[in-house]
């Protein structure tokens, strides 16, 4: 089975711009569990096997899981942007 490399693997990105700082923490903090697990996961470097199985989602399923996480951070991001 083929497997889906992800667009922003942790081993492609260095951790400062990975984690963002305290404003990133906090918005991920903003989003449903599954979304935010899922974040913290990828951030910590843990492998898609894992991330699946912790997440209880097939491994096929976690590009996009992480995807749409991660556009519902850059919405929250944007919105408390606009509200400095």
């Amino acid at each position: 089975m083929a497997r889906r490399v992800l667009k922003a693997h942790p081993a492609d990105v260095d951790k400062e711009d990975r984690t963002g700082g305290e404003d990133r923490a906090e918005a991920i903090g903003m989003l449903p569990p599954p979304y935010a697990i899922a974040l913290r996961l990828r951030d910590s470097g843990v492998p898609d096997h894992v991330m699946a199985e912790a997440l209880g989602v097939d491994l096929l399923s976690l590009p996009p899981l992480l995807d749409l996480a991660e556009a519902k951070l850059a919405t929250i991001l944007r919105r408390r942007d606009g509200d400095k």
